[in-house]
């Protein structure tokens, strides 16, 4: 039996783990809530210690400014960014929700709240496959008519 490695795989759908991570809401919250506070956290790294040391006795140590005033910065700028495609990612999810029957809602925020331990299995492939389609540009799953808009 030969096989064929070299085809390329065709990707279908979004792993698991990356709806868990880039569509949930909650662990987004979660994840800018940790990011700002470490920048306030990164503030008080400028704030000059005390220390002693057997050669030199008692010494200051800081974090040099400039350093401080670029890392903080650079990790303002990846907040942002993080901040824009979560947006962007949501809206699509709320995209598609608006194309599932209220019970199915329901069952897609019960699932992202439990961070996947309670699923529907089907329902969720379906999600995963429906994220990837939208995504690049392709026509959705056969799902239930549009139901009234849901917030997630």
């Amino acid at each position: 039996m030969q096989e064929r490695t070299n085809e390329s795989y065709q990707q279908t759908k979004i792993s698991e783990y990356e709806l868990l991570t880039k569509y949930n809401p909650k662990y987004i919250n979660s994840k800018i809530k940790t990011a700002k506070s470490h920048i306030d956290e990164m503030y008080h790294l400028s704030t000059s210690i005390t220390t002693c040391d057997d050669i030199m006795g008692v010494i200051s140590v800081s974090y040099p400014v400039d350093n401080l005033v670029i890392w903080i910065s650079e990790t303002k700028d990846n907040l942002k960014r993080f901040k824009d495609d979560s947006v962007m990612r949501l809206y699509l999810l709320k995209q598609i929700l608006n194309t599932y029957s209220q019970e199915e809602q329901q069952q897609v925020v019960r699932y992202m709240q439990s961070h996947g331990r309670i699923k529907s299995r089907e329902l969720i492939e379906r999600l995963q496959v429906d994220l990837y389609n939208i995504s690049h540009d392709k026509p959705l799953t056969k799902a239930s008519e549009p139901q009234h808009t849901m917030v997630v």
